[in-house]
């Protein structure tokens, strides 16, 4: 289901691939003047109360969007956010394909690389969530992928997006950090639902 190379292959791709689009494709976007992302130019930003940033993507059911929550307690929230995301996948409707959750850490910095693939109504999707804890506040960064879909959206977040983030003029993924710890985490739960 998972191995070691294989993440080693995705946080390559994801850290050190950025670059590979022009500028003039990339709509780059700041917001509440702390958080800057460059976003493609077809990834159409919505206005959405439930999301501190959202952008429609090309294919009708897809999407990117940031939740930005106030978190001075630090990392209870990651278990707390993973929780109620994965209580989802206990709906009837949806079926549980397979997942991944990875905690990288380098130089102090935490954050937790999640994939869900899945069916709802028909569809074949996934779902990608970075989650991490930054000046008090949490930050889950996701991408919602028709996995038929021949656009190559998830290279484009890892390649192009993902690189392009800063908090506060910060930069938080470097073109040169390889992350000091990897540890894979399991969820019983999920795992239970896979073996159905």
């Amino acid at each position: 289901m998972k191995n070691y190379f294989k993440l080693i292959s995705i946080y390559s791709i994801l850290i050190f691939s950025c670059g590979s689009e022009k500028n003039e494709n990339l709509n780059c976007v700041t917001k509440d003047n702390s958080l800057e992302i460059c976003i493609l130019k077809n990834w159409k930003i919505e206005e959405n109360s439930d999301y501190f940033l959202l952008a429609q993507l090309p294919n009708r059911n897809d999407f990117f969007a940031i939740n930005r929550i106030v978190n001075p307690n630090g990392d209870q929230m990651f278990y707390d956010y993973l929780t109620g995301t994965h209580e989802r996948f206990f709906y009837p409707e949806i079926e549980l394909l397979d997942y991944s959750i990875y905690e990288f850490v380098n130089k102090g910095f935490r954050h937790l690389y999640s994939t869900y693939e899945f069916k709802l109504q028909g569809e074949k999707i996934k779902f990608i969530s970075i989650t991490f804890n930054h000046n008090d506040f949490f930050y889950d960064i996701v991408l919602r992928a028709n996995m038929d879909n021949p656009l190559d959206i998830e290279n484009e977040f890892r390649k192009i997006v993902i690189p392009s983030l800063k908090i506060n003029g910060e930069k938080l993924f470097f073109l040169d950090m390889v992350p000091e710890k990897i540890n894979e985490l399991n969820a019983e739960p999920l795992d239970s639902l896979l073996m159905k």
